[in-house]
Parts: structure tokens; C-alpha cells; sequence
């Protein structure tokens, strides 16, 4: 059932976006937001959802939100690698995107 779940969680094209944006490593909230096109809450609910799912875990330091992929999570869906490297090549952010300093 952990496998539905998780592809239930990738199956939205905003937050398979947040997971090819956040391979790249840790990202505030701050530097997610402006990518997606959508408003502040409607992020929230995908990043949350993507942590539900057990796929993103998250650090508040002072006002910001940090988000990443542990590597446990690379360890346990093998798969989620070689997934999300295919559909980051349709995202320019994947790679070229500027860290904000939060």
C-alpha cells in the first residue's frame, strides 16, 4: 500500500516539480514558491503532502521552512532516482536555478 501512496503523491505535476527541484539538495520554501505559479498556501499543501508521504522532511530556522529528499528515501523507492532525473530534464530549476539566501 506505501507504493500507492507514493505515487499517488508524485502523480501532480506540482509536486513531482518540488521533488526534481529539491534533488539538488535543501531548499527553503522561499525558493520553491515563485517556481510553481501558484499561491503560498497551494505550495503548502503540496509540500505537505509530499512530506505525509513520507518523501520530503522539513527544518524550521527561525521564520523559514527547509525542505529535502533524505537519502533514505533514495534507499527504500530505488526507483525515485532514475524517475525523477527523466522528468527534471523537462524543468529548467533542476539544475540552473539561484539559491536565495533566507
Amino acid at each position: 500500500m506505501k507504493y500507492v501512496d507514493i505515487l499517488k503523491a508524485l502523480a501532480d505535476v506540482n509536486r513531482l516539480a518540488i521533488m526534481c527541484y529539491l534533488r539538488g539538495g535543501r531548499r527553503c520554501v522561499c525558493e520553491i514558491e515563485p517556481l510553481l505559479n501558484i499561491s503560498q498556501s497551494a505550495t503548502s499543501k503540496h509540500l505537505t503532502r509530499l512530506r505525509l508521504a513520507g518523501l520530503i522532511e522539513a527544518e524550521k530556522t527561525a521564520q523559514w521552512v527547509y525542505y529535502w529528499i533524505p537519502e533514505s528515501v533514495y534507499q527504500q523507492y530505488p526507483f525515485l532516482a532514475t524517475l525523477l532525473n527523466e522528468a527534471g530534464a523537462a524543468y529548467q530549476f533542476a539544475s540552473d536555478q539561484k539559491k536565495h539566501d533566507c
